[in-house]
């Protein structure tokens, strides 16, 4: 009885490490795989940028105006330079008026979190802050233990 044991065991120890080195050689294989397919994928990835610039640079000096403009501009000296001034149609349709500075008043409201640090600040306390503003008591304390 003892020698079939020893036999059944001596035959499960054959069949699992043929199984562990099966493995370690297929990942093995795997790795090697890997480190060949990078730098043709990565190549691959380059020729499609360069394709597409090109693309992009044909279509921009067949349809674009604004070539003209800066071929006009390359051909002024230095002094002319400065005193270009481009506008487009729309400017130069448009009625729009600006009101008066004096009369324009610009408002800025500070952001939530901006408040609840102002009213921690001055010593509220975080039901009271959450009341004031509502919003959150948890959201409260979040803020402040994030910016405080």
């Amino acid at each position: 009885m003892t020698s079939f044991l020893l036999i059944i065991s001596f035959l499960l120890h054959i069949i699992t490490l043929s199984g562990v080195y099966f493995l370690l050689k297929q990942v093995q294989s795997l790795k090697d795989n890997n480190h060949t397919d990078l730098p043709e994928l990565l190549e691959t990835y380059l020729e499609e940028i360069k394709t597409e610039n090109e693309r992009l640079q044909h279509e921009i000096s067949t349809s674009s105006p604004i070539k003209s403009v800066s071929q006009k501009v390359e051909e002024l000296s230095d002094h002319e330079k400065i005193n270009v001034v481009e506008t487009d149609d729309f400017e130069q349709n448009s009625e729009y008026t600006p009101e008066n500075m004096e009369t324009m008043n610009d408002e800025v409201q500070a952001s939530l979190q901006a408040r609840i640090l102002q009213l921690h600040q001055k010593g509220y306390s975080n039901e009271k802050i959450a009341r004031n503003l509502n919003c959150g008591k948890t959201e409260v304390e979040l803020t402040i233990k994030l910016y405080g």
